[in-house]
């Protein structure tokens, strides 16, 4: 597939749009009519619009990884849109196939191998010759609320991302900063937060879950986008509502979605099983723990390779004898088939945590040895 033909509206928008914001911000803080309440209005419209790309467009439409009120889905349709980034429909069409396809140069929409800057803004600014298969968001078909957005997008968009910011700084007597600030400016900076992940998730971080793809995990990006900067643990685990799936992981769209859980308007939040979650990490900190070693040419290095080698497979198998209890017990019969099965589960459970907990205290004291 070839991207040949340009796309001059997007050219012309993308480009215009930042130097508007430029323009913009030197006029109204040159024009004396500077206002606290225009930038925190901007700061709130920020914060509205990215989190309904990333709990909305993201979390929710593309990857099901939790069921929202209505009332839920129309904010971030609404808000969503304002974010000029496509329909929720479009967008996640691209973003599904980012997935199925990722790093593939002719069927991933913004291949990073396609270059840096390719990922980032370049994809946009070309027509592409991609084709769309209804199937492939299918479920969004069926969304009356998607599809409402999808034929009013436009007039959506602008209203609630121009005429919106503007008619609320009326209230303090500064539209122009509100139509600058928080329309212009505010969409600079939710365009490029959220076109980093496509670019910079993809080329700096550390790749904590899996090798086999270019994403990785990125605190840069995961503060300018409310979490989405896990990105190495998310395209492992694309179904799970997290990003950061520690307490300390600064992922707010998490908190977010979790916060609404408690009064009823998220449900069936996805969780990925905890024990795959381990299991990879064991296997990307043996990789990495091995690459460092990789031109190991002394009798100690090679017996810190032996060691973690031993203990990154006595991590696997415990994973797997733990992965056979699980479908012994959706298997058995009686009750108390299934609490001798449990327990066993559970006693797997806790020698397969500290076999891994150990394997990371080895390597970490291997590497400050070595570091010495």
């Amino acid at each position: 597939m070839s991207n040949t033909k340009l796309n001059y509206t997007n050219i012309i928008f993308l480009n215009g749009i930042p130097l508007i914001s430029i323009a913009g911000l030197i006029y109204w803080l040159k024009s004396g009519s500077y206002n606290l309440n225009t930038i925190i209005l901007t700061a709130v419209m920020f914060t509205f619009v990215q989190l309904s790309i990333t709990a909305g467009y993201h979390r929710l439409f593309s990857h099901k990884a939790y069921e929202a009120h209505s009332l839920i889905k129309i904010f971030f349709l609404l808000f969503g849109a304002a974010g000029l980034q496509g329909t929720a429909l479009k967008w996640s069409q691209d973003h599904r196939r980012h997935h199925r396809f990722i790093d593939d140069i002719d069927k991933d929409p913004y291949s990073i191998n396609k270059g840096f800057w390719w990922a980032h803004i370049g994809w946009l600014f070309y027509e592409g010759k991609r084709t769309y298969n209804p199937e492939e968001v299918a479920d969004l078909y069926k969304d009356k609320l998607v599809l409402f957005q999808f034929k009013y997008y436009l007039r959506i968009g602008f209203t609630v991302g121009f005429i919106l910011p503007m008619l609320v700084a009326c209230i303090w007597h500064d539209p122009i900063g509100g139509l600058l600030l928080g329309g212009a400016l505010r969409l600079t900076l939710n365009y490029h937060s959220t076109f980093f992940i496509n670019s910079l998730a993809h080329t700096l971080g550390k790749q904590n879950f899996s090798d086999s793809h270019s994403s990785r995990d990125n605190l840069i990006t995961a503060i300018l986008t409310f979490g989405e900067g896990y990105h190495n643990f998310h395209h492992e685990f694309p179904s799970d509502y997290r990003n950061g799936i520690h307490f300390y992981d600064f992922d707010p769209t998490k908190w977010l979605i979790y916060g609404l859980s408690k009064i009823g308007l998220t449900t069936d939040l996805k969780e990925s099983d905890r024990d795959l979650i381990i299991k990879k990490q064991a296997i990307m900190m043996t990789k990495n723990f091995r690459n460092i070693f990789k031109t190991a040419n002394s009798a100690r290095e090679h017996f810190m390779i032996r060691i973690v080698t031993k203990l990154s497979g006595n991590v696997e198998n415990q994973f797997s004898k733990l992965n056979k209890l699980k479908k012994e017990k959706v298997v058995s019969l009686s009750s108390n088939e299934q609490s001798i099965i449990s327990k066993e589960i559970k006693k797997a459970q806790r020698e397969f945590k500290l076999t891994y907990k150990l394997l990371g205290k080895i390597i970490g004291r291997f590497e400050q040895q070595f570091a010495r």
